[in-house]
């Protein structure tokens, strides 16, 4: 889709990298050179299943996401972190599928505003912060708001975290879609937003993978 490119150049011209969550079958087809675009620009890749089908409904829950994981690294050349599941949906097995088969964390618990280590299996899952109102998905496709909506609830968000954050850091996180926020009525709102983030020198525009990383490097007390 369009708005993926303008995305893409906005994002490379203001030096930020994101982590796409990215169906593993895309790299596999038609969407392939979208795919490389984001692997040469050093973004990081996301489980988001084999296809694009929640995880309750398919026929062998453990076999998609071990898919999702091979492809994602032969692709990359990396073993991916993290996983968010098509349309957030999980059953009791799931994290322990993730957690057995490599995956590190999770963005399907929209909670908190920092990073949550939950007990998966034998080991362990951290719940990465995901913010479903900050979601163009939702707010946009779902509430129908305005397109100045958007902007004024990242603003806002953005604001009470950074008053915050001299005290404890916080994780503001935002899910966009391209064929949503990339429109151009949409996308005015979106640069505007990042624009006005981007005033303050002491904010860190992150990877999921990197404010994973992060966090293990340096746990709560």
């Amino acid at each position: 889709r369009v708005g993926f490119w303008r995305l893409l150049d906005f994002l490379e011209q203001r030096g930020i990298r994101a982590s796409t969550a990215i169906n593993a079958r895309v790299m596999q087809g038609a969407g392939e050179p979208v795919a490389a675009a984001m692997r040469d620009a050093g973004w990081g890749f996301m489980g988001h299943g084999y296809h694009q089908q929640a995880l309750h409904r398919v026929d062998d829950q453990k076999d998609n996401i071990q898919k999702s994981f091979d492809a994602l690294r032969d692709y990359t050349g990396i073993d991916p972190k993290g996983w968010l599941g098509p349309g957030l949906h999980e059953t009791l097995d799931t994290l322990d599928y993730l957690s057995e088969i490599g995956f590190k964390f999770v963005t399907d618990w929209p909670m908190d505003e920092q990073p949550v280590t939950m007990r998966a299996g034998s080991g362990s899952m951290v719940a990465m912060p995901y913010t479903m109102e900050l979601s163009d998905l939702p707010m946009m496709v779902v509430q129908g708001h305005e397109s100045h909506v958007w902007y004024d609830r990242a603003v806002a968000q953005f604001d009470c975290l950074y008053e915050e954050s001299a005290e404890q850091p916080r994780v503001l996180s935002m899910s966009v879609h391209p064929y949503i926020i990339g429109v151009p009525h949409r996308f005015l709102h979106f640069k505007k937003a990042y624009d006005y983030m981007l005033q303050r020198d002491d904010v860190w525009f992150a990877t999921a993978e990197e404010i994973y990383d992060w966090y293990i490097e340096n746990p709560p007390e």
